[in-house]
């Protein structure tokens, strides 16, 4: 059944499985090779860290994981009607796999949560509403970072920086507040119903395509029962995101205090939005061996032990890679006895 059912399916795995290849192919030797090389320290001294490290504080790090999945498996159960908690919680995890593993996975781990909820029966408009919901309030905490890194740096008092680099991390810091704003006004009904017209009036001209199934009144529908369902569900809906980038700072205190750095706190929160910035540059799945180079980088440059800071960067990875994937591969091995019940 499920190979007429997706005739696509064995194209696009092939395609995607040389993407993932060669993208953690180049992972592996941003880790393996880069790190160390930026940091001037050696593996081997990492791994003289790590094995220092106090045993709770990497016990820990596995926890903040599962506690950043449960607030996205709440996060997916309040945002899509008819999803049940139960139901999400192996989707959380898997989409989570596969965000950080396959190149542009969170495109993929969108459609596969659309695809799964259709095969759970739940309707596709509470499934675009609530893949509209989640995909709206990450974005919202993610443009949370750049302010919150500013902030930080300046709080901290450091001068580790130059004027110029500091300069465009509030540049950058005053843009993301202001997509945070647009975003905002954006999603307000006049607003949208005047963008959506103009956008689909420009394009029927263009291409003369008249009778689209994608109208202004379809997609104002589809925003409409998307307020309703954030106004019934506003903390669970928005809530998550913030609770899994709690969970990511934690675990960035939590190594950095395992390996002997004292960091100042405004000063962790400037190298946390920093590292979960990089994470968003597309050469590698989830950002990995980049997001770990550059807050490792950015640890060294603020005038902190090279060996350590590439090992809390490493330990981090742990919470925001390792961790994922095996609860994403459990899933996955879990689902036919899910299908089966």
């Amino acid at each position: 059944m499920s190979g007429p059912e997706h005739p696509e399916t064995s194209r696009i795995s092939a395609r995607t499985v040389v993407l993932t290849a060669a993208s953690v192919v180049l992972a592996l030797v941003l880790l393996g090779w880069g790190l160390p090389a930026v940091t001037g320290t050696s593996w081997r001294r990492i791994a003289e860290v790590v094995a220092a490290a106090p045993a709770g504080a990497l016990a820990l790090l596995p926890v903040l994981a599962l506690v950043a999945l449960g607030a996205g498996a709440l996060g997916l159960s309040a945002a899509v009607a008819g999803l049940s908690r139960r139901d999400a919680v192996p989707l959380s995890a898997l989409s989570t796999a596969v965000s950080v593993t396959v190149p542009g996975g969170s495109t993929l781990a969108l459609g596969l949560l659309y695809a799964a909820g259709r095969r759970r029966g739940v309707g596709a408009a509470a499934l675009v509403v609530g893949v509209a919901l989640i995909t709206a309030a990450d974005l919202g905490a993610g443009l949370l970072l750049a302010p919150a890194g500013a902030l930080g740096y300046a709080l901290s008092g450091s001068g580790a920086l130059g004027g110029g680099a500091v300069a465009a991390v509030w540049v950058l810091a005053a843009l993301s507040a202001a997509a945070l704003v647009a975003g905002v006004l954006l999603v307000r009904r006049r607003t949208l119903a005047a963008l959506l017209t103009g956008v689909l009036d420009g394009l029927g001209a263009l291409l003369g395509a008249r009778g689209s199934s994608w109208s202004s009144a379809t997609v104002l529908a589809r925003r409409d029962e998307a307020a309703l369902r954030l106004r019934a569900h506003t903390p669970g809906i928005l809530l998550p995101p913030l609770v899994v980038r709690a969970c990511q700072f934690a675990a960035l205190v939590v190594a950095l205090d395992a390996v002997g750095l004292e960091v100042p706190l405004p000063l962790a929160v400037a190298v946390f939005a920093l590292g979960r910035l990089l994470a968003l540059i597309p050469l590698t799945p989830g950002g990995t061996g980049i997001a770990e180079t550059g807050s490792a980088a950015a640890l060294i440059a603020l005038g902190f032990d090279a060996g350590a800071a590439a090992s809390a960067a490493v330990l981090v990875s742990v919470t925001t890679l390792l961790t994922p994937v095996l609860l994403g591969l459990l899933a996955l091995a879990l689902r036919p006895l899910a299908r089966g019940r």
